[in-house]
């Protein structure tokens, strides 16, 4: 890496607690305002484009292995696949769907030139468990980011408790079957003296761990040698390299990883003679966009770590602290980043949009509500288990694909709104389609800057006629179950905000008349969302049967 290096990268105020003593009052649908503001789950289709999949031959149909771009003639890997490997073996990037041969036009298949396991590779202990493979011919990273690199690690980070990514198409339990698609799952990273508790001596400072003390999320068979990745602001940085583990998502026992900061100084000597990438402005890209394709010629650059993700808050601003008393955020159990929206309809039940649950089990996740800032307990804070995790019995695989983009999520206690200033959100009485009405969108998505939002933010967008909406996306991609809003110029939801409610006023109360869904991949057009004066009958019939406490308007 002579003369060049990994991709580099590139706080807020806390908002003051309202002081008001709670009313005890249940009410729904009222803004606070002073004088103005596990187990896994499938990824998008590209949506880590330096994924990589380790295939025995150009006709196989799943991996045995996984892997990661580091820039375009490597692939950083785990030795103990490489020990099995040969040249006659295919690297398949931008791959998603095995099944799917329209899924992704990003999938090539290349030949490998050379395998370099690390000289200290110990298969007993599995020290040292990293491995580079080096492509016959290059990749070619264009504009639309859908195959491009992960950044590296800082050289002296430990990378303890933090969430982390970690990605692949392993088997879905112990022993079991590998998916058809792409599945991710976050998982927080802890100490090597935390880890030695389970698996004593066994870790050494080579290794990194990661996982849950309860278990029920981590990699499994199949996802060996792929990536372990933490955001760093706007990109991803690869901390880990699927190493081993005592079964999958044990209790007391996390997932091992390679530690790739360990191995720097290795990988960087087997590389010499090629460049590295910078972190410059990515150009992403999604499974959804029908948005005519820009004509520029693209322009080749290297940008690692940028994620490829549908649904942001663009051109938005920060709320009050609890302006927005509905408001929740979807965490991993224990953890603290939202990587979904949602709104409370009652004392009980939360609602969300299913592409954020499909897959999940109430035990892998938690429920925020009256949070503002992320990572800080803001003294509004209130955090719930969930008991169950309804989808829409139609809804299929993506939102895009059939509609019906709606989740319901029973926490495991309930809002006392005599001792809370939690407030739930109001459901439309009328079927009015809502053309034309001025609508807010809320969350912790991704903002102007290209990073998720350490606060609460919102925007406010106008919602059109889905008729309007099929101009954008096409008559077969938008149905009646959705609702379109925005203005096509960059205001409106995106990365990190799915799952959040869109609302409009109604005098002094607000209804929400839609679910973050998805929408164009560089929020750059109109949003779609779960309609719910379309979904309204089935939502109640689950979250008002039972002793909740509804609120009035």
């Amino acid at each position: 890496m002579s003369g060049s290096g990994w991709c580099p990268a590139g706080a807020t105020p806390a908002t003051p607690a309202p002081t008001e003593t709670p009313t005890g009052t249940c009410t729904c649908g009222r803004v606070n305002r002073a004088s103005r503001i596990v187990g896994g789950v499938e990824t998008e289709v590209n949506e880590y484009p330096w994924m990589v999949a380790l295939a025995w031959s150009a006709s196989s149909n799943n991996a045995f292995c996984g892997a990661s771009i580091i820039n375009e003639r490597w692939i950083l890997t785990a030795s103990h696949c490489a020990d099995v490997m040969s040249t006659s073996n295919v690297v398949v990037v931008g791959e998603h769907s095995w099944s799917s041969s329209s899924e992704s036009s990003a999938t090539q298949k290349y030949a490998i030139e050379q395998i370099l396991m690390h000289p200290n590779y110990d298969s007993g202990t599995l020290e040292n468990d990293v491995a580079l493979v080096k492509l016959a011919t290059s990749l070619s990273f264009d504009d639309n980011n859908n195959v491009a690199p992960v950044c590296p690690p800082d050289a002296t980070n430990l990378y303890e408790d933090v969430d982390a990514i970690v990605s692949g198409w392993g088997t879905l339990s112990s022993g079991g079957s590998q998916p058809d698609s792409l599945q991710e799952v976050v998982v927080p990273t802890m100490s090597n003296s935390a880890c030695q508790s389970g698996y004593g001596s066994s870790i050494t400072d080579n290794m990194l761990c990661a996982g849950f003390d309860a278990g029920g999320k981590d990699s499994c068979q199949g996802d060996s040698g792929g990536p372990l990745v933490t955001a760093d602001g706007s990109i991803y940085r690869q901390i880990g390299v699927v190493s081993w583990g005592y079964g999958c998502a044990s209790a007391g026992y996390p997932g091992v990883y390679a530690r790739v900061n360990s191995q720097l100084a290795w990988i960087t000597a087997s590389i010499s003679g090629t460049s590295w990438c910078d972190a410059g402005t990515a150009v992403t890209s999604g499974p959804i966009n029908t948005t005519p394709a820009p004509t520029e010629t693209p322009t080749g650059d290297c940008k690692c770590g940028r994620v490829n993700r549908q649904t942001r808050i663009i051109n938005g601003q920060e709320t009050e602290v609890l302006e927005y008393p509905w408001q929740a955020g979807l965490v991993g159990y224990g953890g603290d980043r939202t990587f979904c929206g949602g709104s409370l309809v009652n004392s009980k039940w939360v609602l969300t949009a299913a592409h954020c649950t499909d897959g999940t089990s109430p035990s892998q996740i938690q429920v925020l509500l009256g949070e503002h800032t992320i990572y800080d307990t803001d003294a509004t804070e209130e955090r719930f288990s969930v008991t169950q995790v309804i989808n829409h019995p139609s809804y299929i695989t993506n939102p895009w694909n059939n509609g019906h983009d709606v989740s319901l999520l029973e926490l495991s206690g309930e809002v006392d709104f005599s001792s809370s200033r939690i407030r739930p959100i109001c459901l439309p009485s009328t079927v009015d389609l809502f053309a034309g009405a001025e609508a807010t969108i809320t969350g912790w998505g991704t903002t102007n800057s290209g990073s998720q939002s350490l606060v609460l933010m919102e925007v406010d967008i106008p919602v059109v006629t889905n008729t309007v909406c099929e101009n954008t996306y096409g008559p077969s991609n938008i149905d009646d179950t959705m609702i379109c809003a925005g203005e096509g110029a960059g205001n409106g939801a995106c990365m990190g905000d799915s799952g959040g409610p869109l609302i409009t006023s109604l005098g002094d109360y607000h209804v929400q008349i839609g679910v973050v869904s998805f929408g164009s991949s560089n929020c750059d057009a109109l949003g779609v969302y779960a309609r719910v004066t379309a979904l309204k009958s089935w939502i109640e019939g689950y979250a008002m049967a039972g002793s909740a406490e509804v609120c009035s308007t």
